[in-house]
């Protein structure tokens, strides 16, 4: 009598042409003591030279079924993902107009920016270059289709905001500045400014006189300092001079 394995046996291999691992079964084997090895199918038991038998005839019938088989490469684009049909009722209603209220204040319908540059860090690099391209983004953003945007704020009396422009700039380096500078001096920069110094246009009703301060300056207004619960603010001096601080 020779041990018998189980009916099935379990053979695990690589396969040669995926280089993936697979399990085979096999029929079970009867080991034999003198050398030989039967394959037992069923209750029928039949001898063989060597082991490996079936298992290299399993071998090259998978290899003969690889051979053939159509490998069908994934598309180098991305995906295209195709929405999901919606019913009507759930697509989102077109957006209503938002409706404004005038109160009668100031409205600069074509304006003109004159930038300040309080301080004299605003003379050398780095700061020279960033006031470079903030008057260059003055000359972009003014005459641009953002501000037909703000179309939503014309009146209907016929008042409309339409394109501005950039009308000029300048740097002050006096009234010295430390390290904080309030809502008030600011006004009576400009003040004093607008009325000796012949850099500065006229006020206008849409003349806007936007001061931008140097590093490590901030600005107090209202009880709050910028860098804390602010970045910037506009404002006006007795509806007449308007400007707006950075």
């Amino acid at each position: 009598m020779f041990p018998l394995c189980p009916n099935v046996e379990a053979i695990h291999g690589m396969d040669s042409l995926t280089e993936e691992p697979y399990e085979a079964r096999v029929p079970r084997t009867v080991l034999n003591p003198s050398g030989g090895r039967p394959f037992v199918w069923g209750n029928q038991v039949e001898w063989s030279e060597t082991s490996f038998d079936v298992f290299q005839s399993y071998s090259r019938s998978r290899e003969e079924t690889m051979t053939t088989r159509q490998v069908l490469y994934a598309h180098g684009d991305p995906i295209r993902v195709v929405p999901l049909a919606l019913p009507e009722e759930l697509k989102a209603a077109a957006a209503t107009p938002p409706q404004l209220t005038f109160n009668n204040g100031p409205l600069l319908s074509a304006v003109e920016v004159f930038t300040v540059f309080w301080g004299a860090a605003w003379q050398q690099a780095p700061q020279s270059d960033l006031a470079n391209n903030l008057n260059q983004f003055f000359d972009f953003i003014l005459t641009s289709p953002l501000i037909d945007q703000l179309s939503e704020y014309d009146i209907q009396d016929g008042q409309s905001i339409n394109h501005g422009k950039r009308v000029g700039t300048t740097t002050i380096t006096s009234p010295h500045l430390r390290n904080s500078v309030s809502d008030n001096a600011i006004q009576h920069m400009l003040q004093q400014e607008i009325s000796t110094n012949a850099a500065f246009p006229q006020p206008s009703a849409n003349m806007l006189y936007f001061v931008y301060l140097p590093p490590n300056v901030a600005v107090t207004q209202g009880g709050s300092a910028s860098c804390q619960a602010f970045c910037g603010y506009h404002n006006d001096i007795n509806g007449q001079i308007f400007y707006a601080v950075i």
